[in-house]
């Protein structure tokens, strides 16, 4: 018998070619894919310019607390100062003892609140903070008009409810640079009410 010839299938040329010598299947995006494309880049740069922001925000506001935190300690150091140069009378003791303890409160509550483990507990706090330092201008106040008061009577009185003796009516006169330093912590009394009293408003208002 004759060799059998293998039969040869013949295949188109697009049959032939191999997986990887094919074309690429190239898409154009739709109008809806380009619009969700460019949405999605939008809200990244929003996103970015945002976190940004809470990052400068989150950054000035550890900042400030710390300024306050050391501009209200050093407010209760220099009341103690002051204090130590006031005349220790009967009529002032109480003044000196009360004004110690506002102050210092200042300080203390503060930091408290700069602790706070929630924003009613920070505002709560700041409140406290608020009224201590209102309460330590009074407690100025009444310091400067008591000495005030006792070196106006120069001249003792048997029975008069001031009467001091000569020695003490001379101490409880101020310097003057008693009198400035008083002056000036009335003036940071002022300032540290309305500081705080404006980052109570503040915190209130905000959304964080």
């Amino acid at each position: 018998m004759g060799s059998t010839c293998p039969r040869v299938q013949c295949q188109s040329s697009s049959d032939r070619a191999r997986p990887s010598d094919r074309e690429p299947l190239i898409t154009t995006p739709s109008a809806i894919e380009r619009e969700q494309l460019s949405s999605a880049l939008l809200l990244r740069r929003r996103l970015g310019v945002a976190i940004a922001t809470a990052d400068v925000r989150t950054s000035n506001g550890a900042e400030m607390s710390q300024e306050l935190k050391n501009r209200t300690k050093k407010f209760a150091l220099d009341v103690i100062g002051l204090c130590a140069a006031l005349p220790h009378l009967p009529e002032t003791r109480h003044a000196i003892n009360q004004l110690i303890r506002s102050s210092s409160s200042v300080a203390a509550n503060y930091r408290s609140a700069c602790r706070g483990k929630s924003k009613a507990d920070f505002i709560a706090k700041l409140g406290i903070v608020e009224e201590e330092a209102d309460e330590s201008g009074f407690w100025l106040e009444m310091l400067r008009d008591v000495c005030e008061l006792l070196s106006a009577n120069s001249e003792p009185r048997t029975h008069h409810p001031l009467s001091r003796s000569r020695t003490e009516i001379r101490h409880s006169k101020l310097d003057l640079r008693t009198s400035q330093e008083l002056a000036r912590l009335l003036d940071e009394t002022d300032q540290l009410v309305a500081i705080t009293v404006a980052s109570r408003k503040t915190a209130r208002a905000s959304d964080c």
